[in-house]
């Protein structure tokens, strides 16, 4: 049966089996080693897998937590617990596993009996009932097959959810969201299946990582279909970061960038090589109200209505034929179209200039502003725009000082072009 499963890790939370409990526990109670009261730790949860608690025979698993040094120091199997009382609890307990932050740990899911690890249809949600992070003690993150109802991480939690290196692999057929203050590396994927995260919102004041597990690897992807970002830095992984199971970035289909009350400092996102759908063989789509976005893959689409949109730079290297727009739609805002660059350690060295062809089929700008003063002049195959209409209120510059961007054809029903000395364009 689905639940609605609140994730409650604690700090230094040890994970205990034991074969002959005698005493029910009590959430929150003390334990100390018979005979050595500086041994002590406290009940988190706890599950009985045979026997009783009244037949004195119980065995199972508990967690536990605030665990002195002594007791983590000095506990050994066959060591008994008891409680404040004298009241022996459990027998036979065996040595403590350290299990703080681990996704696998059903200690950190709930307290009392029987807490469970989150499973297909569960509803998860992170708050601030714990402030423990993530972490990967146990290959505990790759949660390949379980596929949540949603994923809520709200404002009040203040940790954080894996890492770059072990992100947490899940899918959600429903929507995740996005609210809390950390850094959450998630990547959508369910090994030799096609995986989506339906719908992310993501309104952060921290960071937030997506990557795709697969992206055509035997015929299937793994997708977020649609994007919301109100505020947060969040980044899609491209090829180059070598995140997923294939050489290639992060698809989706819609991103929607709409910072709340259009507040665009609260929105960066960067989106890396080879970001698109390689099953579908499509492209995405980019709805700019504000922020900044910078973008290192083809798409299908940018309708820009505020903000900055950087098409190329320094971060990635996009090559032939990851370097076009199918069509660009500016109404406000500015887009700036740039060659990128090699780089090495984060450090440009050298212009690219064998690999790329950047080209827009269509650009259309109803307002705003469009630069290309930064698409450098020696590329093997120039830059090209197939189709260019401006109306009243709009600028596009294409003086990068030299003459090769081509504009195949220009409508103009008003605003502003500048070009450069002896560039030739086509009128219509």
């Amino acid at each position: 049966m689905a639940a609605t499963i609140y994730w409650e890790g604690k700090a230094a939370l040890y994970q205990i089996s034991y074969d002959t409990g005698s005493n029910t526990p009590v959430v929150g109670e003390t334990l100390n080693v018979v005979g050595s009261a500086d041994e002590t730790c406290v009940i988190q949860a706890w599950t009985v897998a045979s026997g009783s608690w009244a037949g004195n025979d119980a065995a199972g698993l508990i967690w536990v937590y605030s665990a002195s040094t002594a007791f983590v120091t000095n506990f050994a199997s066959g060591d008994d617990l008891e409680n404040a009382a004298d009241t022996t609890l459990l027998g036979s307990a065996s040595e403590e596993v350290l299990h703080t932050g681990d996704w696998s740990a059903a200690g950190n899911w709930g307290t009392g009996e029987d807490p469970a690890v989150p499973v297909t249809d569960d509803t998860v949600i992170f708050d601030g009932r714990s402030a423990t992070s993530v972490v990967d003690n146990t290959a505990s993150n790759d949660q390949t097959g379980v596929d949540l109802a949603a994923f809520h991480i709200k404002a009040s939690y203040t940790g954080s959810i894996a890492t770059a290196a072990l992100p947490l692999i899940i899918e959600c057929k429903g929507t995740m969201w996005i609210q809390g203050t950390g850094s959450y590396y998630i990547q959508c994927g369910n090994d030799a299946n096609d995986a989506d995260i339906l719908t992310t919102i993501i309104d952060t004041s921290g960071s937030v990582f997506l990557s795709s597990q697969k992206n055509a690897s035997a015929g299937n992807v793994s997708l977020f279909p649609t994007i919301y970002i109100s505020q947060g830095t969040v980044t899609l992984y491209g090829a180059a970061d070598d995140k997923g199971d294939d050489s290639v970035g992060t698809a989706f289909t819609t991103l929607n960038i709409i910072p709340s009350g259009n507040r665009g400092g609260l929105v960066t996102l960067t989106i890396g090589d080879e970001c698109e759908d390689f099953k579908a063989v499509a492209a995405g789509t980019i709805i700019m109200r504000e922020g900044t976005a910078n973008i290192y893959t083809d798409l299908l689409a940018l309708n820009i209505y505020g903000g900055t949109c950087n098409i190329g730079g320094n971060a990635y290297d996009m090559d032939a034929g990851d370097d076009n727009v199918a069509t660009i739609n500016i109404y406000g805002g500015t887009v700036n179209w740039k060659t990128t660059n090699v780089t090495t350690a984060g450090t440009t060295t050298a212009t690219d200039t064998a690999s790329e062809s950047p080209a827009i089929t269509a650009l259309n700008l109803y307002g705003g502003t469009f630069s290309a003063i930064d698409m450098q002049s020696t590329l093997t195959t120039a830059a090209t725009i197939t189709t260019l209409t401006q109306y009243p209120g709009s600028s596009v510059n294409l003086d990068n000082g030299y003459s090769n961007i081509i504009v195949t054809t220009y409508t103009k029903r008003g605003g502003e072009l500048t070009t450069g000395p002896g560039q030739a364009i086509t009128l219509a």
